[in-house]
């Protein structure tokens, strides 16, 4: 899953943008010289630029005549031609769209009716370096701002260390950046978003002085531990009214589902199943209110653990999320 930041502003902050990611290997971004947008792997090109607006991504950057777009993308209706991404498949529908009465957030608002999926993406018309574009469905966006600067990305711990007000998108709304200002559509209408504060601070999402976010984590796990303690004796789940309980997740957190799974049924005598995410969203589900679904993700935003808690929910059944991010998408739902 890629990460990305745009940029658009007065102050060429590039140097921070590019920062942000410097770690990563992998990084594709995007520079405009007197004509046009350019894609770049090397990071110093971001210095060239004509003018302050600019996507670096961990994953592919992508133009044609019309865009250039980045994003994380995950199709279900996919037209299964092998030499496209779903990157690939959002700018060709994206341009289609565009090139019926060139406009943009018409062609924004109409995309969704054509994908079955989840994404976030940002684009940029190659004619317009004034205007930064974005939209997203499923996956999170974020867009923090300063005096004269507003950033966008994925992860907002891309950016926290930047501005402590930020917005996040819901689905299907579009976001247009200006350098001073911005605009959040849904329905082709403006609508009012309101500004958020973290309500954590910047340090818990910042390496502290470690190598690596893992180092980090493996190092606080002692404070967590007491701090996810003190917190559960305040808010106890009673167990024993469930019959049966299925946690459902992937990746590492899939890991820690068996591991709960085990302590559950040997210490409560439920029947517990651990289930990959990926596969229980596609799983008929059953009308049952005396069973529990818990849904398990650091992020708050993997898709498929999504989809499985709203199953959950459509079947009456009672739900438990587990994430590190409080105002994630999962812990909203």
């Amino acid at each position: 899953m890629s990460k990305f930041i745009g940029y658009i502003g007065k102050t060429k902050n590039i140097s921070t943008v590019s920062e942000l990611l410097a770690k990563n290997n992998n990084l594709e971004c995007v520079y405009r010289n007197d004509k046009e947008f350019l894609i770049s792997k090397d990071i110093n090109d971001v210095s060239n630029f004509k003018s302050s607006t600019t996507i670096i991504s961990t994953g592919d950057i992508i133009k044609n005549d019309v865009f250039t777009i980045c994003g994380t993308v995950t199709i279900d209706n996919y037209d299964g031609d092998k030499n496209k991404n779903g990157l690939t498949f959002i700018l060709d529908k994206l341009t289609t769209l565009y090139l019926q009465d060139k406009d943009v957030i018409s062609a924004l608002d109409k995309i969704k009716n054509y994908i079955d999926g989840s994404y976030a993406i940002i684009i940029l018309l190659n004619t317009d370096v004034s205007l930064l574009y974005a939209t997203k469905y499923n996956y999170p966006l974020y867009i923090t701002f300063g005096p004269c600067e507003n950033f966008l990305s994925f992860d907002i711990t891309n950016i926290i260390k930047l501005h402590e007000n930020y917005i996040k998108l819901s689905n299907d709304e579009i976001a247009v950046l200006k350098e001073n200002n911005m605009l959040i559509y849904k329905n082709k209408e403006i609508v009012n978003k309101p500004i958020k504060k973290l309500k954590w601070t910047k340090e818990v999402a910042l390496k502290n002085g470690y190598e690596h976010y893992m180092l980090k984590e493996i190092w606080e796990t002692p404070t967590v531990i007491n701090n996810s303690i003190d917190y559960l004796m305040k808010e106890i789940v009673d167990l024993s009214k469930y019959k049966e309980i299925d946690i459902v997740a992937c990746g590492s957190a899939y890991n820690s589902g068996l591991i709960g799974s085990y302590l559950i049924e040997k210490y409560s005598n439920i029947k517990v199943r651990g289930e990959t995410s990926s596969e229980y969203r596609y799983k008929k589900g059953i009308l049952s209110n005396e069973k529990l679904v818990i849904v398990i993700s650091q992020s708050g935003e993997t898709t498929d653990s999504l989809a499985s808690l709203k199953l959950a929910k459509k079947c009456k059944n009672d739900t438990l999320a587990i994430t590190n991010v409080a105002g994630s998408s999962i812990a909203k739902e």
